[in-house]
């Protein structure tokens, strides 16, 4: 058996999933630009959003409350991200939404049946890559 040959392709295919990675990394970048425009469309504030990080070759998609952190004067210095808890389903419920507003609540209904399908094509996608790592440190062992 020729496992230099096998490693190589095995390699391939690590890197067609990490492209395949990136065009959903892409589709939650574009989803998050599109909901933050319809947030704070007509001068509101919005009480939520969700940030796409990728963190190697994973991707972590998170809904966060939006929380003003106030200075001594009272005044908003900025806003910081508190982040939500996610279901075991790697979904989240309108329930844990609860101050939102009905437009808002309306926009993350909307959008989070798209953010939970694509979690959960980054949960296989990252599956795969590792079986596929560990098969490629495991035939270079035999080299």
């Amino acid at each position: 058996m020729d496992v230099e040959s096998y490693i190589k392709h095995l390699e391939e295919s690590v890197k067609a999933l990490d492209r395949s990675a990136d065009v959903l990394t892409a589709e939650a970048t574009t989803l998050r630009e599109d909901f933050w425009k319809l947030a704070t469309a007509g001068g509101e504030k919005a009480h939520y959003s969700f940030n796409v990080v990728k963190q190697g070759p994973s991707v972590r998609i998170r809904w966060a409350r939006m929380t003003p952190l106030r200075k001594a004067g009272g005044e908003i210095a900025r806003v910081v991200p508190k982040y939500l808890k996610v279901n075991k389903g790697e979904s989240y419920p309108a329930k844990v939404f609860t101050d939102a507003t009905p437009r808002e609540l309306t926009l993350i209904v909307t959008y989070e049946p798209q953010l939970s399908l694509i979690r959960s094509e980054m949960k296989k996608n990252r599956a795969i890559r590792q079986l596929l790592s560990r098969r490629i440190t495991e035939s270079r062992k035999q080299l």
